[in-house]
């Protein structure tokens, strides 16, 4: 089926390596663009449980491409071959519908910036998590390399903090020069997601069960990437040993190593009542399972400088639902969550002590005090209407 943007100066292109089965910023960033007066297509690869092209919202879409090259068996080959594949499908979009602009989130969209020759083109970098070598192979290496390079050709530059801007200028110096913006990665104020009423994930009648069986107990959720990397192991300690009605529910995948160091952190706990691990739930339900808890657990070890200077998203979901955040000092909008009386802190070197002094000193009414604060910092700050409208603006006054 043939797909067409509609017409207008106001044409973008958003290409990133994903198949974007969740809402990340791109997503929001398309969201908002597009109630600015701006046509957006965002360019992904096509995965599984995946609609082809889908609407975002008005003047938003999303067009995946199907890669032949991911069906290749050899790990490395696989890589490099849809690697190659989805650029040169990408550049054939970008030749045939000539968009205003263009936005390339991460290092394979960050190559597009040398690739682009069309000068009546500009071009966005939007960096998000910071780039470790992960598979250790040559070609990860070769092509962060060059997309670090690639992206000094970017008109502009954005950052989800200001750490991340700074580790950036720090590797390449010559980024400095180039017009750059923080946007951290939040969610919008009201998202256009399809509800179906009546027909949830297993998960969520068990969710909204735990979360309604005791009103009076604090209730924390944790939602996301699970395991000891993530602190869980230490937060599932202090909860079991905390003389406090304190319950902890975990919405992640569970995985064998995840169910290891699930079974280990809580052996011999004696309240395992009190803390339930379950499946994710899609996105769309999640909102409403976040608004019956009180706090919201994010922190990472800090096992590589991504995980160390992170800005993850579910940060900003909880912000959005209104929780109190349970996390670390060194936290990205630590500053923000002090001054707003919104978060409750966890102190490094980290571990279970340190939870356990957090969470000793907090009481239920005080969380409902602090609940407020919280939904009150997203809707004046932490949101990507707010946060991107200086970029907006820009943009407006770059095409006029």
């Amino acid at each position: 089926m043939a797909f067409r943007i509609p017409g207008g100066n106001h044409r973008i292109i958003e290409i990133i390596a994903n198949p974007l089965k969740s809402v990340p910023p791109p997503i929001n960033a398309a969201r908002v663009l597009a109630k600015n007066s701006f046509n957006v297509l965002i360019i992904a690869y096509l995965d599984t449980d995946c609609k082809r092209i889908e609407k975002i919202s008005d003047g938003a879409w999303i067009l995946r491409i199907n890669l032949i090259s991911r069906g290749i068996k050899i790990q490395s080959l696989r890589r490099i071959s849809a690697t190659i594949e989805f650029i040169c499908r990408a550049m054939v979009i970008i030749n045939r519908y000539r968009p205003s602009w263009v936005i390339l989130f991460n290092e394979i969209g960050s190559l597009f910036n040398q690739l682009i020759r069309n000068e009546n083109i500009k071009k966005i970098s939007w960096f998000l998590e910071y780039p470790e070598s992960y598979t250790k192979s040559f070609g990860e290496k070769l092509i962060q390399q060059f997309s670090f390079i690639a992206s000094g050709k970017a008109n502009c530059l954005i950052f989800p903090t200001q750490v991340r801007k700074a580790m950036a200028f720090v590797r390449q110096p010559s980024l400095m020069s180039r017009k750059s913006y923080v946007i951290h990665n939040v969610p919008c104020l009201a998202e256009e997601v399809s509800r179906n009423k009546t027909a949830y994930s297993g998960s969520y009648g068990e969710a909204m069960s735990f979360l309604k069986e005791d009103p009076g107990a604090i209730h924390i959720i944790y939602a996301g990437a699970v395991g000891n990397r993530y602190g869980w192991d230490s937060l599932i300690k202090a909860i079991c040993l905390i003389q406090k009605n304190i319950r902890l529910l975990i919405l992640g995948v569970k995985h064998p190593q995840g169910l290891r160091e699930f079974n280990h952190a809580i052996l011999n706990c004696g309240k395992t009542s009190y803390i339930k691990w379950l499946d994710p739930v899609p996105y769309n339900e999640l909102e409403s399972l976040l608004q019956l808890a009180d706090m919201g657990y994010v922190i990472y070890r800090g096992d590589n400088l991504n995980t160390y200077f992170s800005a993850p998203g579910k940060l900003y979901e909880y912000l959005k639902s209104g929780l109190v955040l349970l996390t670390d000092t060194d936290c990205c909008i630590a500053d923000d969550l002090t001054w707003k009386k919104a978060g409750v802190f966890i102190r490094r070197p980290f571990d279970y002590t340190g939870i356990l002094t957090a969470l000793s000193e907090i009481e239920k009414d005080d969380l409902n005090v602090m609940k407020l604060n919280s939904r009150e910092l997203f809707e004046t700050k932490y949101n990507m209407e707010i946060q991107s409208a200086r970029l907006v603006q820009w943009m407006k006054e770059y095409d006029t």
